[in-house]
């Protein structure tokens, strides 16, 4: 990147790490960075917490300078046992849940106005497209079908919205899916879409035994 003498970076905040950056792209001589927010605003409050965060880093980087080599070095094997040790538990923790939840005692609804769209048998996962293949949802569900974006092994042929006449969310995209490789209704929402984000992340959640609740709005 080159030098820069003025920075603005207008409503958008971060971590710490993002706003040391920010300021680290005005690297020329009596450079300047402004960040315009509103004032009381979600980002004004993450960007006052960003620099408080930064003089701990500060404050921790000195605190490191004033130990030997041999202590740091200790210091860091422990915490890398540590965090090791935690994954570990946690990897095991998450296959017992995964192994003590069905797929069946999964709802799931439409996170704006809690239409039921399908049960967990329902979702499948196909690289990086999760499934409904629930048979009824063409019908229960409002499709707009357009000119289709053909790809290599999918064609993106319309648009999915909740059925409910006074909610009509958009639950994501229909795809066609080419040579044989699906063989019911070609309905898929991918994670491309907000909402869908949201159910993915909810339905992954509950099959792996994360969220043991039967019904789910999302």
């Amino acid at each position: 990147m080159p030098k820069c003498n003025f920075v603005i970076r207008y409503d958008f905040v971060s971590n710490e790490i993002g706003s040391v950056q920010a300021r680290g792209r005005a690297r020329a001589k009596d450079a300047e960075c402004y960040l315009l927010v509103t004032a009381g605003s979600t980002n004004e409050r993450r960007e006052l917490e960003n620099q408080e965060k930064e003089k701990f880093m500060v404050e921790a980087l000195h605190e490191m300078d004033k130990i030997s080599r041999e202590d740091f070095e200790t210091r860091v094997k422990a915490e890398q046992v540590r965090q090791l040790e935690e994954w570990k538990t946690k990897q095991k923790n998450k296959s017992i849940r995964r192994s003590t939840c069905e797929a069946r005692d999964v709802q799931v609804y439409c996170r704006q106005c809690s239409c039921s769209v399908c049960d967990g048998t329902q979702i499948i996962h196909k690289g990086s497209n999760y499934i409904c293949r629930e048979p009824s949802l063409p019908e229960r569900c409002e499709v707009k079908y357009k000119t289709p974006q053909v790809y290599r092994t999918t064609d993106n042929i319309g648009v999915v919205f909740c059925g409910s006449l006074t909610c009509r969310n958009q639950y994501g995209p229909i795809i066609r899916y080419k040579k044989g490789q699906v063989r019911w209704h070609p309905t898929v929402i991918t994670q491309a879409s907000p909402f869908w984000t949201h159910i993915v992340t909810a339905t992954l959640y509950c099959w792996q035994g994360l969220v043991p609740e039967r019904g789910l709005k999302v």
